[in-house]
């Protein structure tokens, strides 16, 4: 009897058909997800990619700020401390980067950068005076100069940064400047997504917040809660990075 099931062709016929059926659907899965699980793989490595972007630029980026009239101003990057922006030293008597320790200098001595930049400019009546009586390295010291000749041609400015490639970017209140890129995202579709930002601190803040807030109850998992276009608050001014400028030129200044 068991002869007669493995050669009746009925039988045979339909243990050919469920194998070539299981064949069939497997096939289909792998061609009708494909698309999606690729999406799903490119999104990932975006993310990680914007991680390392972000992490990089914070490491990279450098802020000099300036406050004009002693105020305090937020850094998207590295900054010199509000601590140290809001020193205020006479004349007479400036202070060591430390505070410890009065520096002594001559009557009549011009005081030069240690970078090699020549004379130190004139502060602008209400800033700190001491802003150059600190250790500064020289990306903080070009950014300090870069700001003082934007003020003195009339251009307010919250900030200066510098990237990795040595231009700088200045930027004042409710201004930033965003590099996008796009991904897919579920629910959304296509869309585009902060890779990189950095200009008022206020700015990045609220944009973190909305991001948090539309987020928050959407079922995403944490890699896919990034900040996207839409986040952007209104008023918001987003800059263009072909806006950085050679410091060096803009301050008539020879490289080291």
């Amino acid at each position: 009897m068991i002869q007669d099931l493995f050669t009746n062709k009925w039988i045979l016929g339909a243990v050919g058909f469920l194998i070539l059926f299981a064949g069939a659907c497997y096939l289909w899965y792998q061609h009708d997800t494909a698309p999606y699980r690729q999406e799903a793989a490119e999104t990932a490595e975006l993310i990680q990619e914007r991680e390392s972007t972000v992490n990089t630029q914070r490491k990279t980026n450098e802020t000099a700020n300036v406050p004009s009239s002693g105020k305090t101003v937020p850094s998207a990057s590295e900054s010199i401390p509000d601590a140290e922006m809001k020193t205020v030293v006479s004349d007479d008597t400036p202070v060591s980067p430390k505070g410890d320790t009065p520096i002594t200098v001559a009557a009549g001595q011009v005081r030069v950068s240690p970078h090699g930049f020549g004379p130190y400019p004139k502060i602008p009546d209400g800033w700190p005076q001491g802003f150059f009586d600190r250790e500064l390295t020289r990306e903080h010291e070009l950014l300090g100069r870069v700001r003082i000749k934007l003020h003195e041609q009339g251009v307010p400015t919250l900030g200066v940064g510098i990237d990795k490639t040595g231009l700088v970017y200045p930027f004042d209140k409710d201004q930033v400047y965003i590099t996008f890129s796009e991904t897919y995202l579920p629910n959304l579709g296509n869309v585009r997504y902060i890779a990189d930002i950095f200009g008022d601190a206020t700015v990045s803040q609220q944009i973190e917040s909305n991001a948090k807030a539309r987020t928050r109850n959407s079922g995403l998992p944490i890699p896919l809660q990034i900040p996207i276009e839409a986040d952007i608050p209104a008023g918001v001014q987003v800059l263009d990075k072909s806006e950085g400028f050679d410091p060096y030129e803009f301050l008539s200044l020879k490289r080291q």
